[in-house]
C-alpha cells in the first residue's frame, strides 16, 4: 500500500513545512510499512536540495496546479503517478471540498482522500447559512474522507463554517522534537552575536511578520515597559523578519530608550538555542491564529507563554499555569504580564516547568507521528 502527499508548493520550503514533511513521511511510513511507501508531490521540484525532503521516500513527484486547482498536466501526472505506484491514499494540504483532487485521485484507483488543513477553511457560520453550507457539502461528489486539523478551533471552520459533518474530521495538534527543543540546563547565555546584556529579562518570538502576528503588539509593551513605565528589565528578541520588515519598527523606536531593548534577528538557525536561554516565549497575534509551531517549541523549551487569547492560540496555554492569555492587541495587559512575571522569579520557574511538562505530556514528536497515522489510516484498502 503507497501513500501520496500532495502540496500545492515548491519543493523547497520553510518553517513549519519543513517539519510537516518530516512528520508526514513518518506517518505516512507508519501506516504503509515502510518509508518507501510514501510519495511526496511538489508543484515544482526546481531548487531541490537534499534536505527538501526525507531520505528513502518511494518518489518525489512534479504535479502542476493553477492557483489552488489542478493544470490538466497536473490532473494527468497526479493519475499516472496513483495508477503506475498503486497509491491507495491521497493526503493534501489543505484542499478544499470540491477541489479536484479528489475526484482525480479517486478516478485513477485511490481508495481514500484525505485533507490536512494547516489554515482555516472559513469565517463560522449559523442558521440559514449553516444549513445550506451543509446541504451542500451533502451533495457533493468531491469531499475529502477525512479532515485533519491542528486544533479544536481549526475543526470549527470547518464543520460551522463550511459545514463538513463533524464524524469526517479528526484534530492532531502539532509536535516538536523534545530532545532537540529543551529547558537550559545551566545558567542561560544566548548567542553572543546578538548582543543582548545578561541581565535582561528576554521575551522571544519567533515566526512570520505579517501584521496579524501582532509584533507591533510586542514593540508596544516593550516601549510601554522602558519609556513610560521605567522599567528596563526586558529585552524583546523578534526572529522571523526579512529583507525590510524590520523597517517600520526600528523607525517607530528610533531615538527612544526601548530602541535598545529590542532585537530584529531575521530568521535563525539556532532557534533551538536561543529559545532555552530567554526567559518567555510571546504570541500577541491579532489576526487568526492557531496552534503554531513556535508555541509548542517555546513549551518544550520551558518558556512561559504569552499569548493573545484568539481562537486555536488559546489552547496552547493553561492561562495561569504555563503561561498567560490576555486580550489581543493589548499591549498594557501584555505588560502587565510580564511585570508579573519578572517580579516574581518563582512564578517564572514554575510556570516554565509547567510549560516543559504540558509538552512532554501532550504535543511531542512521536506522540504527533502517532496520532496523525491514526487519522490517516482507513484499515485494508
Amino acid at each position: 500500500t503507497h501513500m501520496l502527499f500532495l502540496f500545492h508548493t515548491p519543493v523547497s520550503t520553510a518553517y513549519a513545512m519543513t517539519r510537516l514533511k518530516s512528520t508526514f513521511a513518518m506517518a505516512g511510513a507508519r501506516v504503509t510499512g515502510a518509508m518507501s511507501g510514501v510519495h511526496f508531490g511538489f508543484i515544482d521540484l526546481e531548487g531541490r536540495t537534499s534536505g527538501d525532503v526525507p531520505p528513502g521516500l518511494g518518489g518525489v513527484h512534479r504535479i502542476p496546479w493553477r492557483g489552488r486547482s489542478l493544470s490538466p498536466e497536473g490532473r494527468e501526472t497526479l493519475q499516472g503517478a496513483v495508477r503506475d505506484h498503486g497509491i491507495r491514499t491521497v493526503v493534501g494540504f489543505d484542499l478544499p471540498p470540491g477541489s479536484p483532487v479528489h475526484g482525480t485521485a479517486r478516478a485513477a484507483g485511490a481508495g481514500h482522500v484525505v485533507s490536512y488543513l494547516g489554515a482555516p477553511m472559513s469565517s463560522l457560520n449559523s442558521g440559514l447559512r449553516l444549513f445550506l453550507k451543509r446541504v451542500e457539502i451533502r451533495l457533493r461528489a468531491e469531499v475529502a474522507d477525512r479532515y485533519v486539523f491542528e486544533s479544536e478551533a481549526m475543526r470549527e471552520t470547518g464543520v460551522r463554517g463550511r459545514g463538513i459533518p463533524a464524524e469526517r474530521t479528526v484534530v492532531v495538534p502539532l509536535g516538536v522534537d523534545l530532545e532537540r527543543f529543551h529547558p537550559a540546563t545551566g545558567p542561560r547565555a544566548l548567542p553572543v552575536d546578538l548582543g543582548i546584556p545578561e541581565d535582561r529579562v528576554v521575551v522571544v518570538f519567533s515566526g512570520h511578520m505579517e501584521r496579524r502576528k501582532g509584533v507591533w503588539v510586542l514593540v508596544n509593551a516593550i516601549q510601554y515597559l522602558v519609556e513610560e513605565l521605567g522599567d528596563h528589565r526586558f529585552h524583546l528578541l523578534v526572529c522571523g523578519n526579512e529583507g525590510d520588515q524590520a523597517a517600520p519598527y526600528l523607525s517607530q523606536l528610533e531615538g527612544g530608550e526601548a530602541q535598545r531593548h529590542v532585537t530584529f534577528a531575521g530568521y535563525r538557525k539556532d532557534m533551538a538555542e536561543i529559545m532555552r536561554n530567554a526567559h518567555v516565549g510571546a504570541i500577541a497575534s491579532t489576526g487568526w491564529d492557531s496552534f503554531t509551531a513556535s508555541s509548542v517549541e517555546m513549551m518544550a523549551s520551558g518558556l512561559p507563554l504569552l499569548v493573545s487569547d484568539l481562537q486555536g492560540l488559546s489552547e496552547t496555554v493553561e492561562d495561569g499555569v504555563s503561561g498567560y492569555l490576555f486580550p489581543p492587541g493589548d499591549h498594557k495587559a501584555m505588560s502587565r504580564r510580564l511585570a508579573d512575571l519578572a517580579n516574581d522569579r518563582a512564578l517564572l520557574e514554575s510556570m516554565g516547568t509547567a510549560a516543559r511538562r504540558r509538552a512532554e505530556r501532550h504535543f511531542g514528536e512521536a506522540l504527533h507521528v502517532e496520532r496523525l497515522a491514526a487519522a490517516l489510516s482507513f484499515g485494508s484498502p
